[in-house]
């Protein structure tokens, strides 16, 4: 998307699926998501899934959720594989925790992880598995996991698998019937329409674009059905619609000056020959006189030749009668006041449009989603929408009443700059406590170690204002 990166004014291209920039979309409920499964694994233990359609965003699900534990959290991520056996599977856990690795027999393996998460747990702490592609695992690697989860369901221990939709079914197929009461499901569903206007706005501002969608509307929406709202698949054919729209823009400005040299070679001679003619009726022809001409058939021919028409000799008188002012108005002189300009008739606009004025008409046409006024929000929302979108804030906490909110930010009236905002989780409001705003990372992650212990507790993470913003407006309001 090299031409259109350039032409948009772009820091690197935000759609390529290699991309570096791997920050985590918070709208559409994803970050309400990221923050119960933060919560319930650091806290609840047990068995956690979340699944979904490819490119539904499970990866970059499981690298946010690793980045947003806290230092009381050891978290495992294991890529999931078709050739990974229970041995393979083990091996991965212990080299991660720092435990020896030895070809052992897997009982003493289990054995030494169960020990490591119970030390854990006397700690406070807890292990927290995050595995990607967890639908491509062996049944022999479930029996592990589950054998991990039932001699730890005191707490220390949580595994969080990500998969595709056969996800469920590969649990309700193995998962024993004493263990499925610790077993909470979740999942990622498709994009809205708006929601993916968020997200197609949320990766242009990645790369620095801070204007409003480049693409019209009506275009918009034929991306989205054609995606079926999955991110991955918007992200290609949005790319693609813009690498599109640049190349054939090139190709019609190419067309056009390849067609307008054409015509000016082609009438050159014809031209020439005219303006010879006309000099030569010039010199022949002896001028005569001219015949006097009225003040109204002046204006009447002027006002004609203005409209883009030849000039015609009519019967009908063009000065003032008692059935009102004259149909002519001549054009060179402007109207005096408003007034005067009021009465003067509408005239029609030349056949010749220019292309700026073509260009103009067809941006009203296919005009992008309009954005939400900063109005539509509350102050505290606002105040979060006027921070930079590269800046960090902590989120300390979220819940599904208000008056909880309020309440818990009059405990702790010394927080920075901290408030709420309103966003959905699984369909129902949900309200989010953040607080600071910092222009480093590292920044808001020191903030986080100077809370204090009953807020640490909480387990608050470092969040960035770009997601923050995308969430907000992701509201209908």
């Amino acid at each position: 998307m090299t031409n259109a990166s350039d032409k948009l004014g772009l820091d690197f291209d935000p759609f390529a699926p290699d991309s570096t920039n791997r920050q985590f979309f918070t709208g559409a409920g994803r970050g309400e998501l990221l923050s119960a499964l933060v919560q319930q694994a650091s806290h609840g233990g047990g068995l956690l899934s979340v699944s979904g359609a490819p490119g539904s965003g499970k990866t970059s699900l499981a690298t946010a959720l690793a980045d947003a534990f806290g230092k009381d959290v050891i978290c495992v991520q294991i890529q999931g594989s078709l050739f990974m056996g229970p041995e393979q599977f083990l091996e991965q856990i212990q080299a991660a925790v720092g435990l020896e690795v030895s070809a052992v027999e897997k009982s003493r393996a289990i054995d030494s992880l169960c020990q490591f998460a119970n030390d854990l747990a006397l700690e406070g702490r807890s292990l927290v598995l995050v595995v990607d592609d967890a639908h491509e695992l062996a049944s022999e690697v479930y029996k592990v996991l589950f054998t991990l989860l039932r001699r730890n369901s005191g707490g220390g221990f949580a595994a969080l698998l990500l998969g595709e939709e056969q996800l469920k079914k590969l649990l309700l197929t193995n998962l024993p019937e004493s263990q499925r009461k610790l077993h909470h499901d979740f999942s990622l569903p498709a994009f809205s329409g708006e929601d993916s206007f968020d997200y197609l706005r949320f990766k242009l501002s990645l790369a620095g674009y801070r204007k409003p969608l480049p693409l019209g509307g009506e275009e918009l929406g034929r991306i989205h059905e054609a995606a079926g709202g999955i991110p991955a698949q918007l992200s290609a054919k949005f790319r693609a619609a813009l690498e599109r729209e640049t190349t054939a823009g090139e190709g019609d400005d190419r067309k056009q000056g390849i067609s307008s040299l054409w015509r000016l070679g082609q009438n050159y001679w014809a031209l020439a020959g005219g303006l010879a003619g006309l000099l030569l009726l010039v010199l022949l022809v002896q001028p005569s006189d001219p015949e006097p001409v009225s003040e109204g058939s002046r204006q009447r021919q002027i006002a004609v030749s203005a409209a883009g028409q030849s000039p015609q000799e009519t019967d009908s008188p063009q000065s003032s009668s008692a059935d009102g002012p004259t149909s002519v108005v001549a054009v060179d002189a402007a109207p005096a006041d408003a007034d005067r300009q009021e009465t003067a008739p509408a005239q029609q606009a030349p056949a010749d449009v220019s292309s700026e004025a073509q260009a103009t008409a067809s941006a009203q046409a296919f005009s992008p989603v309009p954005e939400l006024s900063d109005s539509a929000y509350g102050e505290f929302e606002q105040a979060l929408l006027s921070y930079p979108p590269g800046n960090y804030a902590i989120q300390i906490m979220g819940a599904s009443s208000a008056r909880q909110i309020g309440e818990f930010l009059a405990r702790y009236p010394q927080l920075p700059d901290a408030g709420y905002f309103e966003s959905r989780f699984r369909g129902q409001p949900w309200f989010v406590v953040v607080a600071g705003n910092y222009s480093e990372r590292a920044s808001a992650q020191q903030a986080i170690d100077r809370l204090p212990a009953a807020l640490r507790e909480l387990q608050p993470w470092v969040r960035s204002i770009a997601d923050i913003q995308s969430a907000i407006r992701s509201l209908p309001r």
